[in-house]
């Protein structure tokens, strides 16, 4: 594979926790519920100060190729961002709560994040990818 293939599948695979080229969901902990259907209007729950501090952090996952990509969530006048690590600030996704640990980036109908508390705080978020149940786990 030339550097240059390699560079564009590195972009690629860190682009896909927000933004993504597949339709994408998350899975709860060991369910994974159905897709929401185009349809169905996305959510936008109040999410109180002290829970929101329960995801603010860093999560990691590794891609099918093995390479790894990171989320920052944080929390920014009273509400939930998310950003992988290889965009620019502005490119921060209002993250829209949807219930039961369950967020959705802002016009991303296909992309959810199940989050795992655990002693009232998130250890990682599960997503869904081609069938297959991916984990990013908190790392900071």
């Amino acid at each position: 594979m030339t550097v240059s293939t390699r560079a564009a599948v590195r972009l690629a695979c860190a682009a896909a926790v927000l933004a993504l080229a597949a339709p994408l969901r998350l899975a709860a902990q060991t369910q994974t519920p159905a897709p929401a259907a185009a349809s169905e209007t996305v959510k936008d729950l109040p999410v109180a100060a002290e829970q929101r501090q329960a995801y603010v952090g860093t999560y990691e996952a590794t891609m099918p190729d093995g390479q790894k990509v990171s989320l920052r969530v944080f929390e920014e006048n009273g509400v939930l961002r998310g950003l992988p690590s290889n965009r620019d600030p502005s490119d921060s996704k209002r993250l829209l709560y949807q219930g039961d640990n369950v967020f959705q980036p802002e016009g991303m109908p296909r992309f959810v994040m199940t989050f795992t508390l655990a002693d009232g705080k998130a250890t990682k978020f599960s997503f869904t990818r081609e069938g297959q149940v991916f984990d990013a786990v908190r790392v900071q």
